[in-house]
């Protein structure tokens, strides 16, 4: 098998722009840091949770509608950022080839129809790093059946299921709500293609959903993205975790854990094997504040907080946050180097690459030409 090159990312004119207006500046101790990072993480990275959109797919009354202080809806197509930030193009690190598992941003003001042809028509596959994934969508008959066609289309690597998108305030995984058809499913699994699922409630709630479906659609993938929302460590979560990671085809994506006891827990219980790394862009670009009220976990940005007087330099982006949560768990469950280095590579390449049946086998047979 040929060993792939690239050269090093560069950024244009445009995305400089782009990155200038929505993102910097980054701070020199968010560099060193960010460089810090990068030069531990594998030549090849898959972010296994990422979205994306043309801004002409956002309804015209929500286009200057912000999400926290740190962008707007024109973030959904400045996914070049990360040809910047991962890449290590940013902090001039050595490079990285990143490899971007992207969907619709799941809301309410955007149209999925206009997501899905934007990246049929603009994406490539392997060659720009994108991997893309179908957004479960606003399920009846006619719906269904359009879902259903486009997976067989060959097209799409998987798909990413979402609550609100199904119901606003759906409470489970399947039955009425409908998140996950049995018709949908039962092609995910002829296909063999992973669904990421954001949960609607915390893991714990949904420990016997997850062990249906992972028992009923053996063939499909199914990774939790957030940890299944079990952020923070505690007992409810502990044991929720012990048990999806007992199942043999349920993982763990790990976008937005600032928590390095979570993943602590996570890798003592064969986490090496089922985290798979993901950033949730753009809403990483946020600098976030966790806050801990009544047991609850909840995220403020420095406009909900000012009687804290913080700005929002004196937060932290969420990447980054998640990310040395992460490294610093590695490190604590595995002191030696070359067992951290192994591990590291596993959450941040291999583990994506081995879920990602389809695209699998697509890039290997690229490699052999």
């Amino acid at each position: 098998m040929k060993k792939e090159t690239y050269e090093k990312p560069t950024i244009t004119a445009v995305e400089h722009d782009n990155v200038r207006k929505y993102l910097f500046p980054f701070s020199e101790k968010e560099k060193e840091e960010l460089k810090e990072i990068i030069e531990q993480l594998p030549e090849t990275i898959i972010d296994f949770h990422s979205h994306i959109g043309p801004i002409e797919s956002v309804k015209e009354s929500a286009k200057t509608e912000e999400w926290g202080d740190v962008f707007n809806h024109h973030e959904m197509e400045s996914l070049f950022r990360h040809n910047a930030i991962l890449s290590g193009a940013l902090t001039r690190s050595p490079a990285r080839k990143v490899q971007k598992v992207v969907f619709a941003i799941p809301h309410s003001n955007v149209d999925y129809k206009k997501v899905d042809d934007y990246i049929r028509k603009n994406l490539k596959e392997s060659a720009d790093g994108f991997i893309p994934f179908l957004i479960v969508n606003n399920f009846n008959a006619e719906t269904i059946k359009e879902t259903a066609e486009n997976l067989r289309s060959g097209f799409y690597r998987g798909l990413k299921a979402y609550p609100t998108t199904s119901k606003e305030k759906a409470q489970s995984l399947i039955g009425e709500n409908e998140l996950l058809p049995e018709k949908i499913l039962q092609i995910a699994d002829e296909r063999e293609l992973p669904i990421v699922m954001h949960l609607p409630r915390h893991l714990y709630n949904h420990l016997d959903e997850l062990k249906k479906l992972s028992a009923d659609y053996p063939n499909t993938k199914f990774v939790l993205a957030h940890m299944g929302l079990a952020r923070l460590a505690t007992p409810n979560s502990r044991k929720a975790l012990a048990e999806v990671l007992a199942l043999p085809n349920v993982y763990c994506e790990t976008s937005t854990v600032t928590d390095p006891k979570v993943f602590e827990f996570a890798l003592a219980h064969d986490g090496a094997d089922k985290l798979i790394f993901g950033s949730d862009a753009p809403f990483d670009a946020m600098r976030i504040e966790t806050k801990f009220e009544q047991g609850k976990m909840k995220f403020a940005t420095s406009e909900d907080l000012p009687e804290l007087e913080k700005s929002q330099k004196q937060l932290d982006r969420w990447l980054l946050g998640s990310l040395k949560a992460l490294l610093t768990a590695i490190h604590n469950i595995y002191p030696d180097d070359e067992e951290a280095k192994t591990v590291i590579e596993k959450i941040f390449y291999s583990n994506g690459f081995e879920v990602l049946e389809r695209f699998r086998e697509l890039e290997i047979e690229r490699l052999r030409d």
